[in-house]
């Protein structure tokens, strides 16, 4: 009976570790009519539209992710963060519904992308293309009762196309 119940446990074993190494590992999601399947863009330049797709929030040792973020503004992270990127250089940044025009220039391997009536001591917004998306990093510090705080926030971007 031992040996039965062993030779069933084995099998079901093998069946679920089967179950879980199935598909493919490409890059493709779901279309939305007849099961196709369509490939995500893979970015190569800055220019088109892009959709925030995860972002991550650092301010004096305290970290906020995705969940963290939507959890706290009731809305989904597609909503929080955008962005349009013309082939002259110039386009519109809108984060927690503030639009505003930006320009950006190539610097570097990334990109430097600066809001319009931004302060001239301020650092741009620093852009990389890793794996097709889009990682824009805003770095600043400030004082706090008397110390030097760092904050960051990290968007990523998926390109929705030109």
């Amino acid at each position: 009976m031992k040996k039965i119940l062993l030779a069933l446990l084995t099998s079901l074993v093998c069946c679920l570790c089967m179950a879980g190494c199935g598909g493919d590992g490409g890059d493709t999601e779901p279309a939305a009519d007849a099961g196709e399947k369509t490939e995500k863009v893979q970015a190569t330049t800055i220019v088109g539209d892009w959709e925030c797709v995860d972002m991550t929030l650092s301010d004096s040792g305290q970290e906020m992710n995705k969940e963290d973020l939507e959890e706290l503004y009731s809305v989904d992270i597609s909503e929080m963060a955008a962005m349009t990127a013309a082939e002259d250089g110039t386009g519109e940044f809108t984060f927690m519904d503030i639009s505003g025009p930006i320009t950006w220039t190539e610097s570097d391997g990334g990109y430097d992308i600066i809001q319009d009536g931004q302060d001239e001591d301020a650092a741009p917004m620093h852009g990389e293309l890793k794996d097709g998306a889009l990682v824009i990093t805003m770095e600043s510090s400030y004082t706090s009762d008397g110390a030097e705080m760092k904050s960051s926030i990290v968007i990523t971007f998926e390109s929705k196309g030109e």
